[in-house]
C-alpha cells in the first residue's frame, strides 16, 4: 500500500483498500495465518514536515490451537494502526507494506487457544479431549519410589 506525497491535502489523505494475504509469508503450518484479504482505513497527514499515517486494520484470522492443534477462526478487528516519518527523507512515495505486516504479526496471539477451558491432546494416545474421552492412565508420579528399598 503506498502513500504518494504530491497526492498529500491540508485536511488528510484517507487511503482504504486491501492487501493481499500474502505479504504475510506464512507457512501452511503456522500458528496464526491470515485467511483473506487485509483491510486497511488510513489517514495520510504532513504535520509540520513530518508524514504521520494513522488508523485501522482489519483481517479474518485462522488459528491453529497450540492444545488440541486444531483450527479455528476468528478476526482481527479495528486495529490500531501508526506509522511517521520525516518528509526530508521519503521519495515520492512510502510504502507502508512491510509496516503494516510488522503490525499485523505483534498483534497476534502468541499462544492461540480454541477456546480457555481447551483439554489439549492427550500424551499418550493423542486423542483430542475435547472430541473424545480415552481410557489412558495417567502415569504414576512416585519420584521417591527408589529410595524406599533403603534402610
Amino acid at each position: 500500500m503506498r502513500i504518494y506525497l504530491n497526492e498529500l491535502v491540508p485536511e488528510g489523505l484517507v487511503v482504504e483498500g486491501d492487501l493481499p494475504p500474502e505479504i504475510m509469508d506464512a507457512a501452511e503450518n503456522d500458528p496464526v495465518m491470515v485467511d483473506g484479504p487485509i483491510h486497511c482505513r488510513l489517514r495520510a497527514m504532513d504535520v509540520t514536515g513530518e508524514l504521520i499515517v494513522e488508523g485501522e486494520l482489519s483481517a479474518p484470522l485462522k488459528f491453529r490451537c497450540r492444545r488440541c492443534d486444531g483450527t479455528y477462526v476468528s478476526t482481527l478487528d479495528k486495529l490500531p494502526y501508526h506509522y511517521n516519518q520525516a518528509l526530508e527523507s521519503v521519495p515520492e512515495y512510502v510504502d507502508l507494506t512491510n509496516d503494516i505486516r510488522e503490525a499485523m504479526i505483534i498483534a497476534f496471539p502468541l499462544y492461540p487457544v480454541c477456546r480457555p477451558d481447551c483439554k489439549g491432546l492427550c500424551p499418550q494416545c493423542g486423542a483430542n479431549k475435547n472430541e473424545t474421552q480415552c481410557d489412558c492412565k495417567p502415569p504414576a508420579e512416585n519420584r521417591w519410589a527408589a529410595l524406599s528399598g533403603l534402610k
